[in-house]
């Protein structure tokens, strides 16, 4: 008689998971590999306690590039998650620009707008700067993996215009998850500061000498206390939005400049005793 047992549920599932491993299974991140089948199973002598090295294993699905995931089903997620799952992972970070249908909010009455950087084509997800159609007919290889007249998700096809896309990519994120959670995976939505889409950075001071970024949209003045007001309006519309998230990660924009506004010049004279000199 083999006893798998854990602390928890979760920990039962890692040892079912360890065992299978020792039987000769190999989990990978895009699949199984099993040994080969044979007639007899060999009772192994195991007497083990395990815990895991590093309190978060995880990875950071990472949107908005053209071999990423935003191409994913909602199925190829789930199978995804239950591969990081079997890897005993236990914490997943999404990662979205400011451009992206992933959350809705206003400011002063205006919405945030979706189109000016990214392209209708892939559900508005991808960047309008990559060169191309989006057409699954000028892909040069992997061509016969994509049955839709778009590169992009299957859920995103046939949108009706922004709101459609908004709809569909929150409720597919939620479902993404929803599903994490049911596999013991803890998970985290971010937040881009210091960036905002074009339409809403009228509203605000831009960064300095030039805050436009064709990657991600416009770079902001961190002084600029409107910037923080709609920062704290995102924030409460990502716990609105994904309400079973776990976290939410905040960081600074790649690239952002050195602001030489006269209001950060004054915060870098006042604050750089604290950090001496670099």
């Amino acid at each position: 008689v083999i006893v798998v047992a854990g602390a928890g549920a979760k920990g039962t599932i890692y040892a079912t998971y360890e065992l299978l491993e020792r039987y000769g299974v190999t989990f990978e991140i895009d699949g199984d590999i099993l040994p080969e089948q044979t007639r007899d199973l060999e009772l192994l002598a195991l007497d083990e306690t395990m815990k895991p090295a590093f309190k978060y294993r995880g990875l950071h699905p990472f949107w908005n590039h053209l071999t990423s995931c935003q191409t994913w089903s909602l199925d190829d997620f789930k199978r995804f998650v239950d591969q990081c799952a079997k890897l005993k992972f236990n914490y997943m970070s999404f990662h979205f620009f400011p451009f992206e249908p992933t959350l809705s909010y206003n400011y002063n009455g205006e919405p945030k707008l979706l189109g000016d950087y990214s392209a209708p084509e892939t559900g508005y997800m991808a960047r309008r700067r990559y060169p191309g159609t989006w057409s699954t007919a000028d892909l040069e290889v992997g061509r016969e993996h994509f049955t839709e007249k778009w590169h992009c998700a299957p859920e995103l096809l046939n949108l009706s215009g922004p709101e459609d896309a908004c709809e569909r990519v929150q409720d597919k994120l939620r479902k993404i998850i929803g599903h994490a959670k049911t596999r013991f995976i803890d998970t985290a939505v971010c937040l881009y500061a210091l960036a905002l889409p074009p339409n809403l950075a009228r509203h605000v001071r831009q960064a300095t000498p030039d805050g436009w970024q064709r990657c991600v949209g416009k770079f902001v003045c961190a002084t600029d206390p409107r910037v923080r007001e709609i920062d704290e309006i995102r924030l409460r519309r990502l716990l609105e939005t994904y309400p079973e998230a776990d976290a939410i990660w905040i960081y600074e924009a790649e690239n952002y400049p050195v602001c030489e506004c006269e209001y950060c010049r004054a915060l870098y004279k006042r604050e750089l005793g604290r950090f001496g000199d670099f």
